[in-house]
């Protein structure tokens, strides 16, 4: 029986160990955190529980398959939120987004519905284009990239034309292309500069819809790693991969802080590729050559007493006034924003598991990728995100209890290159569609998942990014 070796329990991780192990691979899975999930774990606030993210769940099949390929045909207890995020501006009527088509053409011009009406065909054409295209196909060298039929798919997902410039084309609403645009930070980049390609985050929200796991988003990654668990996986929690034993371009060996060996026949690695390429790998780190990270964030969690009408919805948006503005700050500049976008998840109007009664909000501002030169001060920045919600109207009454995190924070918890929440950020082709392979050059058994490798950040396609770490996986040893 073949050993796997895999550092790291996040989705791809665990994704990747249940298609390994339903095949009779012998599979152990290090990481150096308490519990499953990277990212996508559970917090605490008093009585309140949060998801430390995503707060959005799209793509629910991705996640059902790979149970349901494991043996667990229960269905995971997603919950579809037809309102699902309320965008408020200062200058202009508040807009939702639903999944209603009444809703919405409530809301629009009649010529703005109807290019709407054709935009999400547009953008649904894009995602099953890049579905079938990339999502399900490994990218070991630039060899899989010589297939004329990919070059016809890339043609075809408007990569040439920003996102931005794509919304502008379409609507004279202000509104929606300033919240659609922000569909670009679901991959921690800019509007400005992103493809619109990635506008097929748009199909996902409208036409498939968005989701919510009753619970908590966290139950995700538990029940993956029960799945893992019941196929024979063995998870070592608390222990960190600090290097490796090699022999002839291959890994025999994964060791830990604590002097722990692991042999392997073969090594899958969970986790920010810019981050451990220097550190686990010992091989020159190629980020500040060739790759650009993503966003971070400054993340507040914290509980407030006295509901308002404008945090009622399960996801809001408050916008900057210059949105344009806001993404020089974050990748020209490298500053904090003093004039943000704030998102609010208050998942407790959804689901009462997670506060019986009040408010849980879990606060989000893009923040700047960690810089020689970024300075900031935490307490000082809440104030300001809490001042600026007050022009909005929302005055939040919080007790003393509230969770911070900052792209220090970040870094140091996740191992997250230079706090960048979502790996690389998507502002070039380059780094759109030309990613770190998903096999290493240096080592013959080693292969990549994650969503700073193909197919890129997003919890769906991080699940699907561990799918394709098990397949190549499989090819590459006799089993």
């Amino acid at each position: 029986m073949k050993r796997v070796v895999i550092i790291g329990a996040g989705l791809g991780g665990l994704s990747a160990a249940i298609y390994l192990s339903r095949d009779g691979y012998d599979v152990t899975v290090i990481e150096k955190r308490n519990q499953p999930g990277g990212k996508l774990h559970k917090q605490t606030v008093g009585d309140a529980s949060f998801d430390f993210g995503p707060n959005t769940i799209t793509m629910p099949d991705v996640f059902q398959d790979v149970l349901t390929y494991g043996g667990d045909d229960e269905p995971l207890p997603f919950i579809k939120l037809q309102d699902h995020t309320m965008n408020y501006f200062k200058n202009g009527a508040p807009l939702l987004f639903s999944s209603d088509e009444r809703t919405m053409k409530e809301q629009l011009s009649q010529s703005d519905y109807t290019a709407f009406k054709q935009y999400k065909k547009t953008v649904a054409r894009i995602f099953h284009m890049s579905k079938t295209n990339f999502f399900t196909r490994s990218f070991t060298s630039w060899r899989d990239y010589l297939n004329p039929r990919l070059a016809t798919a890339l043609t075809a997902v408007k990569p040439f034309t920003t996102m931005h410039a794509f919304h502008r084309s379409l609507f004279k609403d202000e509104r929606l292309i300033q919240a659609l645009d922000r569909y670009a930070t679901y991959v921690g980049s800019s509007p400005y500069q992103v493809p619109a390609t990635f506008t097929m985050i748009a199909h996902l929200e409208f036409n498939d819809g968005v989701y919510y796991v009753q619970g908590g988003n966290t139950k995700i990654a538990k029940r993956l790693e029960s799945c893992a668990k019941n196929n024979g996986v063995s998870f070592h929690y608390g222990e960190e991969a600090t290097s490796l034993r090699t022999h002839e371009k291959k890994i025999t060996e994964v060791i830990t802080q604590a002097d722990q060996s692991y042999a392997c026949d073969h090594v899958i690695l969970n986790g920010d590729l810019l981050t451990q390429t220097s550190t686990l790998l010992k091989t020159p780190p190629p980020a500040d050559r060739s790759f650009t990270p993503s966003s971070s964030a400054f993340v507040m969690m914290l509980r407030n007493n006295q509901p308002q009408k404008n945090l009622q919805h399960h996801h809001q948006v408050y916008f900057a006034d210059n949105y344009k503005r806001e993404f020089h700050e974050l990748f020209k500049a490298k500053r904090y924003v003093d004039e943000p976008t704030i998102y609010i998840s208050n998942s407790s109007s959804t689901d009462r598991t997670q506060r019986r009664q009040g408010d849980n909000l879990y606060v989000l501002v893009n923040a700047p990728a960690l810089s020689d030169s970024l300075i900031y001060d935490s307490q000082t920045y809440r104030s300001l995100i809490f001042q600026r919600l007050q022009t909005f109207g929302v005055n939040v009454e919080y007790d003393h209890q509230m969770k911070t995190f900052t792209p220090m924070d970040i870094a140091k918890e996740f191992g997250a290159y230079k706090g960048a929440i979502y790996g690389l950020s998507s502002n070039s082709l380059r780094q759109a569609f030309l990613r770190p392979f998903n096999a290493s050059t240096t080592f013959n058994n080693l292969t990549f998942t994650g969503g700073s490798t193909h197919p890129g950040g997003g919890s769906p396609l991080v699940v699907l990014s561990g799918k394709l770490a098990a397949s190549h996986t499989k090819k590459m040893t006799v089993h």
